[in-house]
């Protein structure tokens, strides 16, 4: 049987088609019509807007780090994982810039959630931040794809990152977001309390969104970043307790074993981006919680790119003449 739909969708087109069409075609590159991009964000935004900025989600569950536009990798966590109508997922954030088909993963993502809205949880991340996807593939690649309607797609776009949610805690004890832990963040309410939407998110909810574990004790400006904060083992030990949470899951930083451990295991960084960005060789990695509450990992190796009609090269999107 067809899981239902979101209560809250006005979706004219079959979502679950769409979704199955996706699954079923393998990696390829879609030419998603405006209407159908618009379409999908009115519906995703009503989603996104009747669940809180901090979801209260349970095992067994599937969790993913970065995936930065390698929809071919995205497609092997779903056929390896678990396909998302059978299977529980929350995503970390970073969907997008970096990798070849942005818009693809993004896309999928988005109708994943309308069709289960209670079975795909999607966290935002650093990317999905105008100021940030202007400069790292995602604004170009529409900018190319949709020349005569680019800024009502890109705007609609922003205006649906703005309205997603921004932590999670799973299990009642794992507290999931995609950056990490800040001097301001002193109750689980400090996250819930914060309004959307955010188009340029500031305060606690910038650093949700960028801050990195450090080998030096205490909070210090992230350098590195540019903006927020880092943070050490001190005071992970010390943010969790006062949370009432045991483990942070965060994602945001590239790890060549695709999951790596801080603070005692406190703090698990994940990364679902396997040969990242064409430039790294490491592998990604999905953290698998399962009815008892046991962690363990799944680790795959980087598939084969996918061919498109728009390439990189040195950084800039440019078409094929050929």
């Amino acid at each position: 049987d067809r899981p239902p739909l979101s209560p809250v969708s006005t979706v004219t087109m079959d979502i679950m088609a769409f979704v199955r069409a996706h699954l079923v075609a393998g990696p390829r590159e879609w030419d998603y019509t405006p209407e159908q991009l618009l379409e999908i964000h009115m519906n995703v935004k009503e989603v996104f807007k009747s669940q809180p900025t901090l979801l209260h989600v349970y095992a067994p569950i599937k969790i993913c780090g970065d995936i930065h536009g390698q929809y071919n990798d995205l497609l092997h966590i779903f056929q390896n994982c678990g396909w998302p109508y059978l299977t529980r997922y929350l995503f970390l954030g970073d969907y997008i810039d970096r990798g070849t088909c942005s818009l693809e993963v993004i896309t999928l993502l988005f109708a994943c959630k309308i069709a289960f809205p209670n079975d795909v949880y999607l966290l935002r991340g650093n990317h999905e931040i105008p100021s940030t996807n202007k400069s790292y593939g995602f604004w170009t690649d529409l900018r190319i794809r949709y020349p005569n309607r680019f800024p009502a797609i890109y705007e609609s776009f922003s205006s649906v990152f703005a309205l997603m949610p921004l932590a999670a805690v799973v299990n009642d004890s794992i507290l999931a977001l995609h950056g990490g832990i800040a001097p301001k963040l002193n109750s689980l309410k400090d996250i819930a309390d914060i309004k959307r939407p955010l188009l340029e998110p500031a305060g606690l909810a910038e650093d949700i969104l960028w801050s990195d574990p450090c080998e030096d004790k205490g909070f210090a400006k992230n350098v590195d970043r540019g903006c927020s904060f880092t943070f050490g083992e001190d005071v992970v030990a010390e943010k969790c307790d006062k949370l009432g949470i045991k483990t942070i899951v965060r994602a945001h930083q590239q790890i060549e074993k695709g999951y790596q451990f801080f603070a005692k295991g406190r703090v698990i960084t994940l990364f679902s981006a396997p040969g990242y960005d064409a430039v790294y060789d490491n592998v990604g990695s999905v953290m698998k919680i399962d009815n008892e509450a046991r962690i363990s990992f799944f680790t795959f190796s980087s598939s084969p790119p996918i061919t498109r009609k728009i390439q990189r090269m040195e950084g800039v999107l440019f078409t094929n003449v050929d």
